[in-house]
C-alpha cells in the first residue's frame, strides 16, 4: 500500500474508510459506466434492422389477417389500432390517422 493510503487508515478508520468508497465510486462512475453506455450504443445498432425487420413481418402480418377476414387493408389497420395496444408503437397509430 502506498504511505499516505496506511497513513489515512491508521490515524482515523473512518476516514480511510471514505477514501476507499470514494475512490470505488469513482472507478464506478468513470469506468462502468461510460463501458455500459458503449456495449448499449453497439447493442442498439446491431439490432436495429432486425427490429426494423420484425417490425415490417408483424404489420404484413396484420394486413394478411385482415385480407383473409375479407377485410380492406385500411379497416384491418384501423381495427388493430382501435386496440390502444402500446406495443403498436405511435407511428403505427399515426399511419393509421393518416389512411
Amino acid at each position: 500500500m502506498s504511505d499516505s493510503f496506511q497513513h489515512l487508515m491508521n490515524s482515523d478508520p473512518l476516514a480511510g474508510l471514505a477514501a476507499l468508497v470514494l475512490t470505488f465510486v469513482g472507478y464506478v462512475l468513470l469506468g462502468l459506466v461510460p463501458a455500459c453506455a458503449v456495449c448499449y450504443v453497439f447493442y442498439f445498432l446491431l439490432t436495429l434492422p432486425m427490429r426494423r425487420n420484425e417490425r415490417a413481418r408483424w404489420f404484413l402480418d396484420l394486413l394478411e389477417l385482415g385480407l383473409k377476414a375479407g377485410r380492406t387493408p385500411e379497416a384491418a389497420i384501423g381495427e388493430a389500432a382501435s386496440s390502444r395496444d402500446r406495443a403498436l408503437g405511435v407511428r403505427f397509430h399515426l399511419l393509421t390517422a393518416y389512411l
